[in-house]
Formats: C-alpha cells, structure tokens, sequence
C-alpha cells in the first residue's frame, strides 16, 4: 500500500533479529546492508527487487516470500496494491502458485486471529 506502519516495522525488526541468516551480522553490517539495499531501490525499484530474487538460494525463497506475506499482513490487512505485489513476487522467487497461494492463506489465517 506504498505505505509502512509502525507495525510494520516492527514486524520486520523482530523477523531480522529471529532471522537465522541474519543473526550472523553485526549492527554496523546490517545497517550497511540496509544502505546498500536502500540504494539499490532508489536507483531502480524493480531492478533492485529482480536482482535480489535472482541472487536468493533457491532454499531461501519460500521462507522469504512467508515473511514478505507476514510482513504485509503486519497492519492487520490486504489491500489491492500488496496483494498485487505478492501475485508479482512469487514467480520471480520460482515458487509454483500452489505453494505461494497456501501460505498466504495460512497467513492470512493467522493475521486474522
């Protein structure tokens, strides 16, 4: 929704400090990689997003696309523009619809209550 709540954020500060790959870097090297991908985006927004998908182990990305349904879902709702997004992701993580479809609905499952 172009949009990031407070909830949102915090949401994704606790999916980094749970996230085991992210574990492994310091404060600084986060925040260096936060640059660096901040960069990345404001250069070109679908490049940058390209660019990460293709670059992802393939073990990687349907725990990614779990946390990027999560991290939509942080606000308690799905607008138009997020589910669109999420339609557009799943492919360029090579995650067959069946399985992107059955996680959004567990997590929807799981925002709602």
């Amino acid at each position: 929704d172009n949009e990031i709540r407070e909830e949102e954020i915090l949401d994704i500060m606790t999916a980094a400090r749970r996230s085991p790959a992210l574990r492994a870097y310091g404060q600084e090297e986060l925040g260096a990689l936060e640059q660096s991908a901040q960069a990345r985006i404001a250069q070109n927004k679908e490049a940058a997003l390209q660019e990460a998908c293709l670059t992802l182990p393939a073990d990687m990305c349907l725990s990614v696309f779990a946390h990027c349904v999560d991290l939509v879902l942080a606000d308690g709702e799905l607008v138009e523009a997020e589910a669109k997004w999420l339609e557009e992701l799943y492919p360029k993580l090579d995650i067959d619809e069946d399985y992107a479809r059955r996680i959004a609905e567990v997590l929807l499952l799981k925002a709602k209550y």
